[in-house]
């Protein structure tokens, strides 16, 4: 059964079992903003899950889809690239049971360039795998761009080299790379995806600047982007109700 078939029983007078939906991912799905700003403010705000994309999501679900329940479990942890996350699944996700698991993860294996490419490829292969052999549907949610320029302004000088490596990760086009080979590999296993990189990179192209829509300027979408992607995982939602019909 599908998780929007789930979702329709779930709300029939006779099943009113609530929904698991997993979230799987680095330090955005864990809810981190702006720990290298300067602004005090800002670093004494990290983490704060309560504004991240998965809580925003789960709000909206049960708002539109009334009166459904769905029990967050919250998996992300800052750092994680997709080896590490696929150490963890078993405990920090698969022991949860869920209907649904959204997996966000890439922006720290990018950084590896090409030879990391397929270490990323495989462990997200088998991420998928032990996933669906559960039981779970699951989407995979493409990352935020990393920033296009060093904002030395707002930047921490400590992480000025960060800063300035994940600038060459975006701009020389690795990140594209691993985005194209995860969408591929999605559709070679039939895995949903949703397309919130895209939407970044269509902000780069239409002239705005995405450095400024991160909160520590280097990998952290600021609250109201964690926004764009809750509300591309509603669009997800809506488009697989449409397809059950």
């Amino acid at each position: 059964m599908t998780f929007a078939q789930k979702l329709r029983a779930s709300l029939s007078e006779d099943s009113a079992r609530p929904l698991t939906v997993a979230f799987l991912g680095d330090s955005v799905t864990a809810g981190c903003f702006g720990y290298s700003l300067k602004d005090e403010a800002h670093t004494k705000g990290w983490p704060n899950p309560d504004a991240s994309y998965p809580e925003i999501f789960v709000n909206l679900a049960q708002h539109m889809f009334a009166p459904l329940k769905l029990w967050p479990v919250y998996a992300g942890v800052g750092g994680d690239n997709a080896q590490a996350a696929l150490l963890r699944v078993e405990r920090d996700v698969l022991s949860h049971t869920p209907d649904l698991t959204v997996v966000c993860l890439g922006l720290n294996n990018a950084g590896a360039g090409e030879e990391g490419l397929l270490p990323f490829l495989g462990s997200m292969r088998e991420i998928f795998t032990r996933l669906r052999e559960t039981g779970s549907e699951v989407w995979y949610m493409s990352p935020n761009s990393f920033n296009t320029s060093l904002d030395l302004p707002n930047t921490a000088p400590e992480h000025h080299e960060v800063a300035r490596h994940t600038e060459r990760c975006q701009n020389d086009g690795s990140f594209d790379m691993y985005v194209a080979a995860i969408r591929g590999l999605c559709s070679q296993l039939g895995v949903t995806y949703c397309p919130c990189y895209e939407k970044w990179k269509a902000i780069t192209a239409g002239g705005g600047d995405v450095t400024m829509l991160l909160d520590n300027r280097i990998n952290h979408p600021d609250k109201t982007m964690h926004a764009l992607f809750a509300w591309s995982l509603i669009d997800t939602l809506l488009g697989t109700i449409r397809d059950v019909g």
